[in-house]
Order: C-alpha cells, then structure tokens, then sequence
C-alpha cells in the first residue's frame, strides 16, 4: 500500500537537491532519514559508521596505503591508549 503527501514547493525542491547531492532517489533518501539513528549518522543498514571511513564511503575518495596508520580506523584504540598514559601519569 502507498501513501502521498503534500509538500510546499521549497520542502520538496530542498528535498531534490538534497536526494541528488546524496547520490539517492528522493524516496530512499526519506527512508534513510525516518529510520536513521538518533544521532544523525548512518552507515551501511541501521548502524551508525564505525569510522569515518564507512562515514564518508561512496561521498568522497578513500585511500588505504596497505600500511597500518594513525587514521580514523583506530581511534577507539588510540583514544584508550591515551587516556591510559594520562593515567599512568598521575599514578608516578
């Protein structure tokens, strides 16, 4: 079954730009938002991004050297090693 709405002609001429600059359809672009999480934020399915690499995937170009780095893939880890040497650190 299928429902129509009404939209001012500004809501849905915002609503084209923005489906278009998403690379989507105007109907997947609502879809993505009604079900997104609370945070804004959406990844691949229902789950907010792990990085800012999923983040940004299929929006801008990604590099991956092959070389393990201090990018945004590891920043829980380096977060916690961080916060770990603050900790050491008072403990002297």
């Amino acid at each position: 079954m299928s429902k129509s709405i009404e939209l001012p002609d500004s809501v849905y001429d915002a609503l084209i730009d923005a489906a278009q600059a998403s690379g989507t359809t105007p109907i997947d672009w609502i879809a993505a938002r009604v079900s997104a999480p609370t945070n804004g934020l959406r990844g691949n399915g229902s789950h907010p991004p792990a990085t800012l690499g999923d983040l940004l995937k299929n929006k801008i170009g990604v590099y991956r050297s092959g070389k393990p780095s201090k990018t945004s893939e590891r920043a829980k880890e380096l977060f916690g090693e961080c916060l770990e040497q603050k900790r050491q650190e008072r403990l002297r």
